[in-house]
């Protein structure tokens, strides 16, 4: 573990060049993403009229409508960042290090795991409901009771009447 911490130290520069460089790659995807209409982007126009004013206003309607994945954007990147102060401000003891790394861990860690587990529930609810809505467009099925000679075939499901008029 010592040898670990003292290679983590040494590295600390790189690091944090890799964790900013991989800020800027998602920065960039999403920029590409809004730019071709992948992703969340498809049913934004694709001509604007004023093309900064457009992405302006879209980026501020987005954080707002998009408040709670803001926040925990700004939480991951505090944790980050008390990572990186904890790697940088340490000095050469892996006492010092191990401790601060422990206390960064134990204070933000909690937050960072209910957050992931908080969009891994949402993904899961959000592909339950869409398979749900594509398996009943019109409504409740009926399902007619088994035959006794059937077997093992399963019962027969039929749509709803449709409703009667006056």
């Amino acid at each position: 573990m010592k040898a670990f911490l003292d290679s983590v130290y040494e590295q600390r520069g790189g690091i944090f060049v890799l964790l900013a460089g991989i800020t800027v790659l998602a920065v960039v995807l999403r920029y590409l993403a809004f730019i071709f209409c992948w992703g969340r982007f498809r049913d934004i126009p694709a001509r604007p009229e004023s093309a900064v004013g457009y992405v302006v206003a879209q980026f501020f309607a987005n954080l707002i409508n998009d408040f709670r994945h803001f926040l925990a954007l700004i939480l991951v990147l505090i944790f980050a960042g008390a990572l990186a102060v904890a790697l940088i401000v340490s000095t050469h003891d892996v006492p010092g290090l191990t401790g601060a790394l422990q206390a960064v861990t134990s204070t933000l860690g909690g937050l960072i795991g209910s957050i992931i587990g908080y969009y891994f529930g949402e993904s899961a609810v959000k592909r339950t409901q869409s398979d749900a809505a594509r398996a009943t467009p019109t409504g409740p099925a009926i399902q007619s009771p088994p035959s006794p000679d059937a077997g093992d075939k399963p019962p027969i499901t039929t749509a709803p009447p449709p409703p009667e008029g006056p």
